[in-house]
C-alpha cells in the first residue's frame, strides 16, 4: 500500500531539483520503487533532481505485486524579457535600455550590469554605447538573461579644411 507521495516541485522554470518521496509498507521483501511507469526501479523511495511533469508511480514487491500512484511536479512561469535601446549620442551618456518582461512568481527586479544591483524600473537611461548584460529577476530568485546593445549617432566630422586669404 502507498501511504503517502510528498512532491517538491522544480524552484524555478527549467530546473531538475524537484523531488518524489514515496512511501509505502506491506507486500513481501523488499520493495522497489519507480516514477516512469516501471521502465526502471530503484530500492531508494526517494527521487530527487527531476524535473516538471507528470509522473507515473509503480511501487513492487518480491513477488512482483504492484501498486500505483501518480504525482506531478510543477514549475513556476517561465521569465520571457525582450529588450530595445535608444542609441547614444555623439558619443555622450544619453542612450537607454528598456526590458519587457513577463511571467515569474511576484513583482519582477531588472537589472543591466550583469545583477550586480537589481531596480523595480523597466528603463534605464544615461547609458552610454555599449553592449548590456540584462538579467531579469522574479520574487523568488529566478532569472532570465538577454543582451541589450546601445548604438553610438556619431556626431559631425570635419574631414578637409581649407584656408584662404587668412591673414
Amino acid at each position: 500500500v502507498i501511504t503517502a507521495v510528498a512532491v517538491v516541485d522544480a524552484s524555478c522554470y527549467g530546473t531538475t531539483d524537484g523531488s518524489i518521496s514515496i512511501n509505502a509498507s506491506g507486500g513481501s521483501g523488499a520493495l522497489q520503487y519507480s516514477i516512469n511507469n516501471g521502465i526502471t526501479y530503484l530500492t531508494g523511495n526517494v527521487f530527487a533532481n527531476i524535473p516538471a511533469g507528470s509522473y507515473s508511480i509503480i511501487v513492487r514487491d518480491s513477488n512482483e505485486c504492484l501498486v500505483t500512484a501518480s504525482a506531478v511536479i510543477t514549475e513556476p512561469p517561465q521569465i520571457v524579457l525582450n529588450t530595445s535601446a535608444l542609441s547614444a549620442s555623439c558619443g555622450n551618456n544619453d542612450g537607454s535600455v528598456i526590458i519587457a518582461a513577463s511571467g515569474g512568481v511576484g513583482t519582477l527586479e531588472f537589472s543591466v550590469d550583469s545583477g550586480a544591483t537589481f531596480y523595480q524600473s523597466s528603463t534605464f537611461g544615461n547609458l552610454g554605447a555599449g553592449n548590456y548584460n540584462v538579467i531579469v529577476q522574479d520574487a523568488t530568485g529566478c532569472t532570465a538573461f538577454g543582451i541589450a546593445s546601445v548604438n553610438n549617432i556619431n556626431g559631425p566630422v570635419i574631414t578637409n579644411t581649407l584656408a584662404a586669404g587668412l591673414t
